[in-house]
C-alpha cells in the first residue's frame, strides 16, 4: 500500500467557451460546505485502471505521456475503435482477462462505433452504467454536451491543442478521479 501523499491539481472552469480560474464549492457529508480554488490540494487515492478509447495516434501518445509524467501509478489500456469497447468492457473473447476500468475517457468521433453508441450501451448495462466515463473530446458544439450530458456522461472535456495544455487537462482529471471522486468498488 502507497502511502498517501498531496497532489497539487490546476483547473480550468470553462463557460461558454471563456476559460477562468474559479473556485469549485463541494458538499461535504455532514451537510457543510468548502470551497476549492484553483491550483487546490488533493489527496492521492487509489492506483486507476484507466480505458482511453480513442483513435488518434497523436491524441493517444500525449494522453500516455501526461499519465507517465504525473507520477501517479495509473495503468492506461488503449481501444482504437469503438467497436472494441463494449468487447473490453464485458470481457469477452481476447479481452477475458481485461482489467475492468474506474474511469472511461471515450472520444466522441470513433470508427466502427462512435463515442455516442458506447456510451449509450455502458449506460443501458446495469454492470457498466457506474463506471464513470469522461467524453474526451475535440468537439466544442453546445448540442454535443448537452446530448452526452443527457445521456448520462458524467464528465465532458474539450481536448486542447497545445501539448502543455492537453498534458494538464488529463493530469487533472487523474487526479479528480484517484484523489477527490469516491468510485465504487466493483
Amino acid at each position: 500500500m502507497r502511502s498517501a501523499r498531496s497532489l497539487r491539481v490546476p483547473f480550468l472552469l470553462y463557460a461558454n467557451g471563456a476559460a477562468a480560474r474559479s473556485n469549485i464549492t463541494l458538499l461535504n457529508p455532514d451537510g457543510g460546505t468548502s470551497t476549492l480554488k484553483s491550483g487546490f490540494t488533493v489527496t492521492e487515492g487509489r492506483d486507476l485502471n484507466i480505458l482511453l478509447v480513442e483513435d488518434s495516434p497523436a491524441d493517444e501518445r500525449f494522453t500516455r505521456e501526461a499519465l507517465e509524467a504525473s507520477g501517479l501509478a495509473s495503468h492506461l489500456a488503449l481501444l482504437r475503435d469503438g467497436g472494441e469497447a463494449m468487447p473490453y468492457l464485458r470481457r469477452q473473447g481476447e479481452y477475458i482477462d481485461a482489467r475492468r476500468p474506474d474511469v472511461v475517457l471515450l472520444d466522441l468521433n470513433l470508427p466502427v462505433r462512435d463515442g455516442r453508441e458506447v456510451l449509450r450501451e455502458m449506460k443501458s448495462d446495469p454492470e457498466l452504467r457506474i463506471i464513470p466515463v469522461v467524453m474526451f473530446t475535440r468537439s466544442t458544439r453546445d448540442e454535443d454536451v448537452t446530448e452526452l450530458y443527457r445521456m448520462h456522461a458524467n464528465c465532458y472535456v474539450t481536448k486542447p491543442v497545445d501539448f502543455d495544455q492537453f498534458v494538464e487537462v488529463v493530469q487533472a482529471i487523474e487526479h479528480f478521479w484517484s484523489g477527490v471522486a469516491t468510485l465504487p468498488t466493483a
